[in-house]
């Protein structure tokens, strides 16, 4: 805990946002079906990656939902996610990585836009489609009514939720 303390102090510059930030995942880890080392290593990319520490639990918690209900490890998604973001805008090889996994961004997108999956991909090699319509995607999945709401909760239910 202590090398995470100086690791967060140094990433975010600050030692009160850094205790608060480090409080904030114990919490998370704790009501979520990931375990610390997977939380810790994913939150320390999405700074390195420009994340602000205080969107750290949410941007989680909202990728955490996702990661939980197809299985996939919260660090790669973290990585795929942190890497559009600090590019600012999608290409169709971003976008194909997410599809790969199992998440519906090109139907979400599709919606979001009012558009055809086709449109869409022309959109993202048109270079129109940016890392905050990707954002409203995710978060339009794990929002309310969305296909991936509340999964980490529900699975924190599970018996290895709970040994978790």
């Amino acid at each position: 805990m202590e090398q995470l303390g100086v690791s967060f102090r140094v990433l975010t510059g600050s030692a009160t946002l850094a205790d608060s930030t480090i409080k904030d995942l114990v919490r998370f880890a704790a009501d979520t079906p990931f375990q610390m080392p997977e939380v810790v290593e994913a939150a320390k990319q999405m700074v390195a990656f420009g994340a602000d520490a205080r969107d750290i639990v949410p941007t989680m918690r909202m990728l955490g939902d996702v990661a939980a209900g197809l299985q996939i490890p919260l660090g790669q998604l973290t990585y795929l996610y942190g890497t559009l973001k600090s590019q600012g805008r999608a290409f169709t090889v971003d976008i194909n990585q997410f599809a790969m996994r199992g998440i519906p961004i090109w139907d979400q997108l599709g919606k979001q836009f009012g558009k055809t999956n086709a449109e869409v991909r022309r959109m993202v090699e048109d270079g129109k489609v940016g890392f905050a319509d990707v954002e409203k995607a995710f978060k339009a999945m794990t929002g309310a009514g969305g296909k991936f709401n509340d999964l980490m909760k529900e699975q924190s239910k599970t018996s290895a939720g709970l040994y978790s």
